[in-house]
C-alpha cells in the first residue's frame, strides 16, 4: 500500500477533475468528426467515401501522433511544479522512495492521457465493420498506440526532472520524441542516399512509426515484420527513460554545495546574459523608466536575438536539407528547396507560435502562484499599465525573430514566383503582376488563363498569410495572458491557446464547402474566380476566430488582473490617511 500511496493520490485527484471527462470528450468527437467526413460529408460533393482500409489509416496516425503530444503536454511539469512549489523534498522525508513517487506522477498525469486513446479506438473499429481491416490489426494497432503513450510519458517525465522550466521540458520532451518518430527515419534515409546502400535493419525498432506501420493489415504477412521485437525495444527505451529519471530524482531538491567549474560556467552565463554589473544599472533604470513590468518580464541583454538565433539556426537546417535531401523526385537544384522552404516555414511559424504563447503565460502564472500578482495590483500602478508592461516584455524578447520570419517569408515567396516563371513558362509574372492582375480580373474582367490560375492564388494566399499570422499572434499572447490567470496548470496555456485559434475555423470552414462549390461550372470556365472564394472564405473565418478569441481573452485578462472592490477600497482607505498625515501641520515642543 505504502508503495502505490502516490499512486492512489493522484488517481483520486484526476478522478475529480473535469478535464479528466473533457479529454476523453474532446478526442473522440475530433475521432468521430472525422469519421463523419470520411464517409457521409464528402457524399454533399458528389464524391466517393473514404475506403475502410483508408479510413483506418487516418485514424491510427491521428492516434498516433495525438498519443505523441498528449505525453508531453500532461507530463512535462510533473516533477518541476513539485520543485517549484517547494513539496518534492517533503515527499523524501517520508519513507517514500523515488520509484514510488515518480510511478505515482506517471501513473496520475497519465490517465487523462490513457482515457484520450481509449475513447478513440472504439472508434477505430468501424472500418473494420466496412471490412477495411480485422481484428487481429486493430489489436496490434491498439498496443502500439499503448506503448507509444507509454514512451511519450515518460520522456516527458524525464525532462520535467533536468529542467526546472515547463516550456523548456516541453521542448526538450518534443525534439526527443521527434527524433525517434522522424529523426530515425530520415537518418536512414540519409545513409541510404549518401551511401548508396541500405540502412541496417535494426534501426527501424526504435522508431514507433515503424511499429504503427508494421501493425497494418497488409504489412502482417511480410516476412520482414519484426513489430513484437519493435514494440520490446521501444518499451526497453522508456524503461530506460524512467530508470534514469528515478536515478535523478532524489537529488533533484537538493541545493548542495556547487563545484568551483559549475559555479564558473553559471557566473559566465549569468554575465553573458545580463552584462556587467554597470550595464545591468543602466539597462534597470532605462527598462524601470519606461515601464516596472516590462523590468520584470524581460531583463536579459540579447533579449530580441536570442529566439531568433535559435530559428535561424532552423532556417539554415532547412536550406541544407533542400540541398542534400531528395523529396520524393531527385535532387535539383531549385524545385527541391522549394519543396524545402514551402515545408519548413510552416515549422518555424508553429515553433515560433509555441514559444511565444509559452511567454505570454509564463510570467502571469509565476506571479498568481507565488502570491505577486495580488501584491502588484496592490501598488499604484494600474491594470493598465501591468498588462501594458507585459507586451512591452513580449515585443522585446520576439521582435527579432518575427521579423525573421517574415523575411523567409518573402524569401519563400519569392521561390514561388520564381518556380512559376520555370515551371509555368510565364516569364513576365512577378511581384506587381500577381497583385495587380487579380485585382483587374476581379473589377475589370481582365482574364487570367484557368492554366495560371493556381499560381496567382497559391501566391496571394502566401502574402495574405502574413498579415494573418500577424493578427493571430495578438490574439496568441492575449489567450495565453488570459488562459495562464485562468487555469490551474501553466502548462496547458499554450497549448489550448493554440487549439482554440487552430481547430475551431476547420470544421466550420469544411460545413461551408458545399455552399462554395455549388456552382461547379465555375471551377471550368474561372478557375481564378472559384478557388478566390475559397481561400477569401477560409482567410475571413480564420480572421473572424481570431478576432473573436482575442476580444474575448482581452475582457477575460482585465477582469481578472483588475483589482477587487475590497482591495480598492483599502488602497484608497491608506492613500487618504497618507495625505492626511501628510496635510498636518508639525507640531513642535
Amino acid at each position: 500500500m505504502q508503495f502505490l500511496s502516490v499512486a492512489g493520490r493522484e488517481l483520486r485527484v484526476a478522478a475529480r477533475k473535469r478535464s479528466s471527462f473533457r479529454v476523453r470528450i474532446f478526442s473522440s468527437v475530433v475521432a468521430l468528426f472525422i469519421c463523419g467526413f470520411s464517409l457521409w460529408f464528402v457524399t454533399l460533393f458528389r464524391a466517393r467515401p473514404l475506403p475502410g482500409e483508408q479510413l483506418f489509416y487516418v485514424l491510427s496516425w491521428f492516434a498516433f501522433f495525438y498519443a505523441c503530444i498528449v505525453g508531453p503536454a500532461l507530463t512535462a511539469d510533473s516533477v518541476n511544479e513539485e520543485y517549484n512549489n517547494g513539496t518534492l523534498g517533503l515527499l523524501f522525508l517520508t519513507n517514500l522512495n523515488s520509484t514510488s513517487i515518480s510511478l505515482g506522477k506517471l501513473v496520475g498525469h497519465g490517465l487523462l492521457a490513457l482515457y484520450s486513446i481509449i475513447s478513440i479506438l472504439p472508434i477505430m473499429a468501424l472500418p473494420l465493420l466496412l471490412g477495411g481491416t480485422d481484428l487481429q490489426s486493430l489489436a496490434r494497432t491498439s498496443v502500439v498506440l499503448i506503448v507509444t503513450l507509454i514512451l511519450s510519458l515518460v520522456v516527458g517525465m524525464f525532462a520535467s526532472t533536468v529542467c526546472r522550466k515547463t516550456w523548456v521540458a516541453t521542448v526538450l520532451s518534443l525534439f526527443i520524441l521527434g527524433f525517434l518518430v522522424l529523426g530515425v527515419p530520415l537518418i536512414a534515409a540519409l545513409v541510404q542516399v549518401a551511401l548508396r546502400r541500405n540502412y541496417p535493419d535494426w534501426l527501424d525498432l526504435f522508431t514507433p512509426a515503424y511499429s504503427l506501420y508494421m501493425s497494418g493489415p497488409n504489412a502482417a504477412m511480410l516476412p520482414g515484420n519484426r513489430i513484437w521485437t519493435a514494440l520490446g525495444v521501444q518499451m526497453l527505451i522508456a524503461l530506460a527513460f524512467f530508470t534514469v529519471t528515478n536515478l535523478l530524482l532524489p537529488s533533484v531538491w537538493k541545493e548542495g554545495k556547487t563545484a568551483k567549474r559549475t559555479r564558473y560556467i553559471s557566473s559566465a552565463w549569468h554575465w553573458f546574459k545580463y552584462g556587467p554589473g554597470e550595464a545591468r544599472r543602466k539597462m534597470r533604470t532605462r527598462l524601470l523608466q519606461m515601464n516596472p513590468i516590462l523590468w520584470l518580464s524581460c531583463r536579459e541583454r540579447f533579449g530580441p536575438f536570442g529566439f531568433a538565433a535559435f530559428l535561424l539556426l532552423l532556417a539554415f537546417g532547412i536550406s541544407w536539407a533542400g540541398r542534400n535531401v531528395p523529396f520524393m523526385m531527385p535532387t535539383d537544384g531549385f524545385l527541391t528547396p522549394m519543396i524545402a522552404w514551402i515545408a519548413g516555414l510552416p515549422l518555424l511559424y508553429l515553433a515560433f507560435c509555441f514559444r511565444f504563447a509559452a511567454a505570454a503565460s509564463e510570467r502571469f502564472a509565476v506571479d498568481r502562484k507565488a502570491g505577486a500578482l495580488e501584491l502588484i495590483t496592490c501598488t499604484p500602478i494600474t491594470t493598465r499599465q501591468i498588462i501594458r508592461g507585459h507586451w512591452l516584455g513580449l515585443l522585446r524578447r520576439f521582435w527579432g525573430a518575427a521579423l525573421l520570419l517574415f523575411a523567409l517569408h518573402a524569401f519563400t515567396l519569392n521561390y514561388i514566383i520564381e518556380a512559376t516563371r520555370i515551371i509555368g513558362e510565364y516569364p513576365s509574372f512577378n511581384w506587381v503582376e500577381f497583385i495587380v492582375r487579380p485585382v483587374g480580373h476581379l473589377f475589370i474582367r481582365s482574364s487570367i488563363p484557368n492554366e495560371y490560375a493556381p499560381y496567382y492564388v497559391a501566391c496571394l494566399a502566401v502574402l495574405s498569410a502574413a498579415f494573418l499570422i500577424t493578427i493571430l499572434w495578438f490574439a496568441l499572447g492575449w489567450l495565453g495572458m488570459a488562459l495562464s490567470l485562468k487555469l490551474k496548470r501553466q502548462i496547458l496555456a499554450p497549448w489550448i491557446a493554440l487549439i482554440l485559434l487552430a481547430a475551431p475555423p476547420i470544421p466550420i470552414f469544411i460545413c461551408a464547402l458545399p455552399f462554395i462549390v455549388m456552382n461547379k461550372q465555375l471551377f471550368v470556365e474561372n478557375l481564378f474566380v472559384a478557388m478566390f472564394r475559397m481561400g477569401f472564405t477560409g482567410f475571413t473565418i480564420v480572421l473572424a476566430n481570431a478576432l473573436l478569441w482575442l476580444f474575448l481573452a482581452h475582457h477575460w485578462t482585465y477582469r481578472t488582473i483588475r483589482p477587487s472592490e475590497y482591495a480598492r477600497k483599502t488602497i484608497r482607505k491608506i492613500d487618504d490617511e497618507l495625505t492626511f498625515v501628510s496635510s498636518r501641520p508639525a507640531s513642535g515642543r
